[in-house]
């Protein structure tokens, strides 16, 4: 035994044991002192052969390689019996083993190697956010950034592909608050794939935690959200309908925006199907977000623009991608909303490390160009409401419907979603479907007397609804009727969805469901004339751009400002 530095040598196998280690300190780095090259005269291991033929700074190198490799073995495997060879023989021998300084060829080197077993790593793996938000404001969205510290070694910031109302966010635990109000769906998701997200990195840090670089993590977190581009056989890379659906996953998206999105894939295999078709020498073309350029666009544009031209051409693109409903020309409107999505995706591609392209920042996309909302008057829906359509009583029965949802001014799609549930103490409740997930906030309408007659009216309705709905379809076909039969036919100035142009029509041919909505909004904002208060009761949210349109509806109120000039 080696008093001094508790290591036993067994000359017969050359293996080396650390039994207690003398240390002051856990952290004490270790050094090494060898004068010039002796051991290479006292045992001459292959190693220490190469050595001799190599000259300047060439030895130094390599001998420091050749030491950090056999002591790292020692690091590593502490208490253990390891074989060590000649060398290890030579480091137990060797006087002043825990000198300052590792001389070579009269140059001095430090050499500063850890014994991990005596010091304790410092990596830690935490979740954080760069925003805040106001007490009460449940719209704003930050990122989930992830960050890892190793001691002084690493201090690395990566974004995660989560994102979370900075109202939720436990600061303390790193995850979704436990008693915020919210989606318990959205917390137990959030916090899950938080959890695989740390388990992942800690576990890729143990494997790689010697190759560690300021890169590290960023490669890292491309490599956990694509686990399929990296097998042992090299990468694997995704088709676009693969990437796409990921997308659709990972997203933070609301079911009515995810089906839209669904949509607007399911039109881009077409485009793929139909250049393979149509194009020459595509035969072979595949889809891929790196290759789309804005001439790739360019084409899309006009595939999404004639695509119902191309149901009827080219029949087998929709056996082999089908929709429910028969395509139907797109407007420009729709266009721009259909590109916008795609533009989304590409956006997500590229902050995700997807890819490296960037196709529309040299492919830009007009804002939607909408008319003035139109609605009914006061006066008009008295007379819709006092018409008499009892020779038509299935028809009497969605003018009732028409007449509520006007008096409570939700979207149709809320409308069908309610049960008798939704009447609260005299009002109705409800959650909008379509800032459901990222907006969730409960819309209350009291119900004025005409609204409670009408629920009066259906009580003994038995069906799972709030009212005897028929299809939106129908019920838009039913609108337009009933409107003609109560004389509603004033003239008004639209806009065509599909050339962009004001045309003149009867107010009953351009009457719908969402005319009801807009007749509650436009009647209150004409009484009320504060947007705040009114969003309140349609569920807009602040600064939307759908409910400042409504400021340029009234001509009366236009008039009363002229006045004050006066």
């Amino acid at each position: 035994m080696h008093k001094k530095y508790g290591a036993a040598i067994q000359h017969s196998t050359f293996n080396i044991q650390f039994n207690k280690l003398d240390i002051e300190k856990k952290e004490s780095l270790v050094n090494i002192e060898l004068q010039g090259i002796y051991c290479m005269e006292l045992y001459p291991e292959p190693h220490l052969k190469i050595l001799k033929s190599i000259k300047g700074d060439e030895i130094k190198n390599y001998l420091i390689l050749f030491i950090e490799h056999c002591l790292s073995v020692i690091y590593v495997i502490s208490y253990n019996l390891i074989a060590f060879s000649h060398f290890a023989r030579y480091l137990a021998d060797v006087g002043k083993m825990w000198g300052k300084y590792l001389v070579v060829s009269r140059k001095i080197i430090t050499f500063v190697p850890r014994f991990p077993h005596h010091q304790k790593r410092s990596m830690k793996v935490t979740f954080i956010i760069k925003k805040s938000a106001k007490r009460y404001d449940t719209e704003s969205t930050a990122t989930i950034y992830l960050r890892l510290r190793d001691g002084r070694r690493l201090d690395s910031v990566a974004q995660t592909a989560l994102s979370i109302n900075p109202n939720l966010w436990d600061e303390k635990n790193e995850c979704v608050k436990s008693k915020a109000v919210c989606d318990p769906k959205l917390r137990s998701e959030t916090n899950e794939e938080l959890r695989k997200l740390k388990g992942f990195i800690e576990k890729e840090y143990n494997r790689d935690k010697d190759n560690l670089d300021k890169d590290w993590l960023k490669a890292a977190l491309v490599r956990y959200y694509n686990p399929d581009k990296f097998t042992l056989e090299g990468e694997k890379k995704q088709t676009f309908e693969q990437l796409f659906d990921e997308f659709l996953e990972k997203h933070r998206l609301s079911e009515v925006r995810k089906k839209n999105f669904k949509v607007v894939k399911r039109s881009l295999l077409r485009y793929e199907l139909y250049v393979r078709k149509v194009k020459r020498n595509k035969k072979d073309f595949v889809l891929d977000v790196n290759d789309v350029t804005k001439e790739t666009l360019a084409d899309m544009w006009d595939f999404f623009e004639n695509e119902y031209k191309y149901f009827e051409k080219y029949p087998q693109i929709y056996e082999d991608i089908p929709e429910k409903r028969t395509p139907q020309p797109r407007g420009k409107n729709t266009l721009i909303d259909c590109f916008s999505r795609i533009r989304t995706f590409f956006l997500w591609c590229y902050e995700n490390d997807k890819t490296t392209n960037r196709p529309f920042d040299k492919f830009p996309i007009e804002e939607c160009k909408y008319g003035t909302p139109i609605y009914i008057s006061l006066e008009e829906r008295e007379k819709i409401w006092n018409a008499d359509l009892s020779a038509r009583p299935q028809l009497a029965i969605q003018r009732d419907i028409f007449i509520f949802q006007s008096l409570i001014g939700c979207r149709v799609s809320d409308l069908y979603r309610m049960t008798k549930q939704n009447v609260v103490n005299g009002a109705i409740e409800y959650i909008p479907k379509k800032t459901k997930e990222g907006r969730p906030l409960t819309v209350r309408v009291p119900l004025n007397e005409k609204a409670k007659e009408i629920l009066k009216r259906y009580k003994d309705y038995a069906g799972p609804s709030l009212l005897p709905f028929i299809s939106e379809q129908k019920y838009n076909t039913a609108i337009k009727e009933f409107f003609k039969l109560a004389g509603i036919d004033r003239i008004v100035t639209t806009l065509d969805p599909l050339t962009r142009e004001e045309v003149k029509r009867p107010i009953h041919e351009v009457a719908s469901s969402h005319m009801a909505r807009r007749t509650f909004i436009g009647n209150i904002y004409r009484k009320v004339k504060d947007p705040n208060l009114v969003s309140a009761l349609s569920g807009h949210k602040e600064g939307s751009k759908a409910f400042q349109r409504y400021r340029d509806i009234d001509e009366e109120m236009k008039k009363d400002l002229v006045k004050l000039l006066d």
